[in-house]
C-alpha cells in the first residue's frame, strides 16, 4: 500500500473521532504541564524512554498530576517502532474523596506500534497505543487507600504527527516545528461499550540545543468527555526537557 495512503487515513480517523464529540456543556480550564524525558539506546535496535511529568492546574494553582512512565522499544526497520511499558499516575484533587490531598495511584500498562514515512518531505508519525488501566482501591467514606488495585477501562489512542523543519544552525543545532493531534476512546471495564474518551491536538517549538539534548515548548488543546456526560477543556501550556543518554562506548 502506498504510503501516503496511511497519512490521509490518520487525518480521516483524527477528523472523525473530533467530530463525535459535541461541544455542549463545557467546562474550560487551564493548565501547565513540564517534564524530562531521557532516552537510552542498548543497541542499534533496542532502546529505552523514561518519561517524568508533573502537571497543575493553574486557576488555582494546585497540583493535578504526577506521572513516571517507563517505555521498552524496538525498531523494525527504518518505518516501524514499537514499545511496551509502565506508567505510575498519581492523581491530585480527587472531586469524590473528602481529603484533596490524597494521591489516588493509577498504574497503565501498554503497548504501542508507530509508522513513520514523509509526505512532501515532511516526517509523519502515526502511533496506536492501548492503555488498560487499573486504580488503587479506596474507601470511599475515610478517603484511604484500600488493599489492591481495580480494573476501570481500556483506553485505545491514535496519534498523527508532523514535524517541519524551520531552521538549521551550526554544530547540530536547529529549530522544528511539530504538530500532533491525537484522538482517545474507552471500553471495557466500569465504562462498558466502546466510547470518546478525548481529543488532543498540539503544537510545539522543537529546540536542537545538540544531537542529544531538545527543549520543547508548546501549546496543547485538550477536550475530554466526563463522567457526568459533559465535556472538560484544558489549554495546556507544556514545556519538556528531551535527553538522549548514551552510555555506549565508542
Amino acid at each position: 500500500m502506498n504510503q501516503s495512503v496511511f497519512f490521509y487515513l490518520g487525518i480521516l480517523i483524527a477528523f472523525l473521532g473530533f467530530n463525535q464529540a459535541t461541544f455542549s456543556q463545557t467546562t474550560s480550564q487551564k493548565a501547565v504541564w513540564y517534564g524530562y524525558f531521557f532516552t537510552v539506546p542498548i543497541d542499534s535496535n533496542w532502546y529505552t524512554v523514561t518519561e517524568i511529568q508533573e502537571r497543575h492546574q493553574v486557576d488555582p494553582f494546585s497540583q493535578n498530576q504526577f506521572l513516571v512512565r517507563g517505555r521498552l522499544h524496538r525498531s523494525l526497520g527504518e518505518s516501524w517502532d514499537s514499545s511496551t511499558g509502565m506508567s505510575l499516575f498519581l492523581h491530585h484533587r480527587i472531586a469524590r474523596l473528602d481529603n484533596e490531598d490524597f494521591e489516588w495511584p493509577e498504574r497503565r500498562p501498554h503497548l504501542d506500534a508507530t509508522f513513520k514515512t514523509k509526505i512532501f518531505k515532511v516526517p509523519i508519525e502515526q502511533r496506536i497505543r492501548t492503555e488498560a488501566r487499573f486504580y488503587k482501591n479506596l474507601d470511599l467514606e475515610t478517603g484511604l487507600p484500600d488493599e489492591g488495585y481495580f480494573f476501570r477501562a481500556f483506553r485505545y489512542r491514535y496519534r498523527i504527527q508532523a514535524t517541519i523543519s524551520i531552521a538549521e544552525f551550526s554544530n547540530g543545532k536547529s529549530l522544528r516545528l511539530k504538530f500532533a493531534d491525537e484522538i482517545m476512546g474507552m471500553s471495557a471495564g466500569e465504562v462498558g461499550a466502546l466510547r470518546f474518551d478525548q481529543n488532543r491536538i498540539s503544537g510545539d517549538l522543537n529546540f536542537y540545543l545538540s544531537r542529544d539534548l531538545i527543549l520543547e515548548v508548546g501549546y496543547l488543546y485538550w477536550h475530554q468527555k466526563r463522567e457526568s456526560g459533559a465535556f472538560l477543556d484544558q489549554h495546556i501550556l507544556r514545556t519538556v526537557v528531551r535527553h538522549r543518554l548514551d552510555f555506549s562506548k565508542k
